[in-house]
């Protein structure tokens, strides 16, 4: 344990290592059942590991990402619009100029999809079958 560290802690920590290996395999998992569509997957680089807190999925306009994620949502599987909002919330806060498009542009077209290692293997094949179906749709 660390020293100082609560037991919570300390818990939570034995067992970090076990739960980022099951978002990798639910990852590796998506990634091969996955069709070829109207999306971007996400990758690894060469030599480089992902701990996949988040997957997400890239698609051409905002049109297409939200018809998936309308999709999803009636087959049961909730999923977050990353940052939808930014540049609304930086202009009207921070003073943003409008001088980031492709920020902006990604703002409106990414789909985090479900992948905690709280799921089971069978939630996580469901969520490739119903992004398989919705990429048939949109």
């Amino acid at each position: 344990a660390f020293r100082g560290a609560t037991i919570e802690t300390s818990a939570r920590i034995a067992h970090f290592e076990e739960r980022i290996q099951v978002q990798r395999d639910h990852a590796q998992t998506l990634l091969a059942a996955l069709q070829p569509g109207n999306f971007y997957l996400p990758d690894e680089s060469p030599g480089c590991s992902s701990n996949w807190f988040q997957f997400a999925l890239r698609f051409p306009d905002n049109r297409q990402r939200d018809a998936m994620a309308d999709h999803l949502w009636q087959s049961g599987i909730d999923t977050a619009k990353y940052l939808d909002n930014i540049a609304v919330e930086a202009f009207t806060n921070y003073g943003y100029t409008g001088d980031c498009p492709n920020a902006e542009q990604l703002s409106k077209t990414i789909l985090l999809i479900p992948i905690s290692y709280r799921l089971p293997m069978s939630d996580i094949e469901h969520i490739a079958h119903s992004i398989n179906e919705g990429a048939k749709l949109i």
